[in-house]
C-alpha cells in the first residue's frame, strides 16, 4: 500500500508486502506529539524536522484549498464535502490518516504483541509476499508512503483479540482493531525537492483510502491471512495486483483491478485540484493533471469506463470488520 515515484517522473503507487511490511515500520518516543492543524494527524515526535516541516506545509495548504465541485460529481460523492468541499478531503483524511511516522522509523520499537514477543510474529508472517522482488521494485523508484495501518490490522484479526496487536506512539498504546487506525509511514521520497505539494496531498489521499475495508474482510480472507496469503485486490484494504503484461509495471503489485481503489480515489483529487480548485495556481492544476492521468493508468481498463459511467454506482466510502459465516 504505497505511492512511488519512478526516478521522481510521474507519480505512481506501489503496493509492498502487506503483512511483510510491517517490519519496516515506525518508531515511539514519550516526547510531545505534534497535530496538524485541520487535518489532525499526530507526527511521530523523532520524525525528522524536514519531514515535519513538510507535513506542517502541506496541511496548510490542504486547509486553504477551495473547490468548487458539484453535488453529483465524484469528487462531493468521495469527499462528501459541506459548504465548503475541501472540509470534505480533510475529514476523509481525519477518519483515515491518524498517525504518521519518519522513512527512518522502525517498527521493531513501535508493535506490542500481547504476550508473544515480535520476534515470534515477524517468523510467522515473513513468508508472506506479493508480485514484484523489492530489488526491482527499487530500480524503478522511490516508495512515497506506506500505510502500514491495514497491514496491522490483518495481523491484528489473525492472531485474535486476546493477542491482539498494538502500537505504541509516543509513550500511549493504540490498539490496531480497525483497518482506520491509520498509520502511516512516509517513504525517502516525501520530501525531495522536485516533488510538488499535489503530488504528496495525492499521495496522502491515497494511502487513506488504503484504511478502508470496504465491504469487510471475508472469513475466506481471513483464512487466507492466516495461511500467510495477503488478499491481493481486495476491497479490504483495497490492495494492488499485479499489473498486467505490456504494463509499464507488468508483475509488480502497482495496479487496481476493483474499482474505487486508492488509485481511483487519489485520481478524483487530483482531478479536484485541476478542475474544480478555485485558488490553485495554473502550475498546480497542470501538474494535477498529470498526476491524475497517471493514476487512472494504474486501474484495469476492464473496469475504468464503467466505474465513471456509473455501472458501479456511486464509491462506497464505507469500512466494515470481519464478517460472519
Amino acid at each position: 500500500m504505497g505511492k512511488k515515484h519512478p526516478a521522481f517522473g510521474r507519480s505512481f503507487r506501489v503496493v509492498l508486502p502487506l503483512l511483510a511490511v510491517v517490519t519496516a515500520g515506525a518508531t515511539a518516543s514519550c516526547r510531545n506529539v505534534e497535530i496538524l492543524k485541520g487535518f489532525e494527524a499526530k507526527l511521530d515526535p523523532r520524525m525528522k524536522k524536514a519531514e515535519r516541516e513538510q507535513l506542517v506545509d502541506d496541511a496548510e495548504r490542504l486547509n486553504d484549498l477551495r473547490f468548487n465541485a458539484s453535488e453529483r460529481s465524484f469528487f462531493r460523492l468521495i469527499f462528501q464535502g459541506g459548504e465548503i468541499p475541501s472540509d470534505g478531503v480533510i475529514r476523509y483524511l481525519n477518519e483515515r490518516v491518524n498517525y504518521i511516522v519518519g522513512s527512518d522509523a522502525n517498527v521493531d520499537n513501535l508493535l506490542q504483541v500481547g504476550p508473544r514477543s515480535y520476534r515470534e510474529l515477524k517468523e510467522q508472517f515473513s513468508t508472506v509476499s506479493e508480485p514484484g522482488a523489492p530489488a526491482q521494485e527499487e530500480s524503478r523508484g522511490v516508495v512515497m508512503a506506506l500505510n502500514l495501518g491495514m497491514a496491522g490490522w490483518w495481523i491484528h484479526e489473525t492472531l485474535g483479540p486476546s493477542q491482539g496487536l498494538s502500537i505504541r506512539f509516543a509513550g500511549n498504546r493504540v490498539p490496531l482493531d480497525s483497518s482506520r487506525v491509520g498509520l502511516i509511514q512516509l517513504g525517502p521520497g516525501y520530501t525531495d525537492e522536485t516533488i510538488h505539494t499535489v503530488d504528496r496531498l495525492e499521495t496522502l489521499v491515497h494511502e487513506g483510502r488504503h484504511s478502508d475495508c470496504t465491504g469487510g474482510l471475508s472469513q475466506q480472507a481471513l483464512f487466507l491471512l492466516r495461511n500467510g496469503i495477503p488478499p491481493l485486490g481486495s476491497t479490504c484494504g483495497h490492495s494492488h495486483a499485479a499489473c498486467p503484461a505490456g504494463h509499464p509495471l507488468e508483475g509488480l503489485p502497482a495496479c487496481d483491478v476493483a474499482p474505487w481503489g486508492a488509485y481511483a480515489v487519489g485520481a478524483v483529487f487530483s482531478v479536484g485540484i485541476s478542475r474544480q480548485c478555485e485558488n490553485c495556481s495554473e502550475e498546480e492544476k497542470q501538474l494535477a493533471e498529470m498526476s491524475a492521468g497517471d493514476s487512472l493508468s494504474r486501474v484495469d481498463p476492464a473496469i475504468l469506463d464503467q466505474m465513471f459511467s456509473g455501472v458501479f454506482g456511486a464509491p462506497d466510502m464505507s469500512s466494515q470488520g470481519v464478517l460472519a459465516e
